[in-house]
């Protein structure tokens, strides 16, 4: 059984601690406790030198777009997305209320974002149950795949928010 030692020394870049093999336990006394090697941080090789180089690498990234991007990699360009829409995704995913609804128009009013997707404004007419129905605009990115079949008459399926029912997302098609 072997035994390692272990010491922290502050302001070491790596430690190298040797230990002792099971065939010394039997004397003990005849074999010292190893010391630490310090290493410093202009010595440092391998697996180290690459992690350091990684992690400066990476701090440099934050400097600006592309800073520390190899070349000819892209960097996404484009707005940043709207946070209270994403609030509102994110609560309609969580605690929307399925209703059937009947697509009144489609206009697509944005461009492709890097996805692929374009922002479509969709006015609806939504039968909520147990409520009366009302005209509303979803406003949602969808990908050219998924705009099939969707046109004015379609029925859907439309989760809205219970809180705000104006808002509202495509379920289902």
């Amino acid at each position: 059984m072997s035994r390692g030692y272990s010491v922290a020394v502050p302001g070491a870049v790596a430690i190298l601690v040797l230990s002792r093999s099971s065939r010394f336990d039997a004397a003990p006394d005849l074999v010292a406790p190893r010391r630490p090697i310090r290493i410093n941080e202009e010595d440092t090789m391998g697996l180290f030198k690459d992690a350091r180089q990684a992690a400066q690498g990476a701090a440099g990234m934050g400097a600006g777009m592309g800073a520390g991007m190899p070349p000819g990699m892209n960097v996404p360009t484009g707005p940043m997305p709207d946070m209270a829409y994403v609030q509102m995704v994110n609560k309609i995913g969580k605690s929307g209320v399925p209703a059937p609804g009947e697509i009144l128009a489609l206009r697509a009013v944005g461009t492709p974002d890097m996805s692929g997707a374009v922002q479509h404004d969709i006015d609806v007419t939504v039968r909520p149950e147990g409520l009366e129905p009302y005209k509303t605009t979803i406003h949602q990115s969808l990908l050219p795949g998924q705009l099939k079949g969707l046109s004015a008459g379609k029925a859907v399926t439309v989760k809205y928010d219970p809180d705000n029912p104006n808002d509202a997302l495509l379920s289902s098609w």
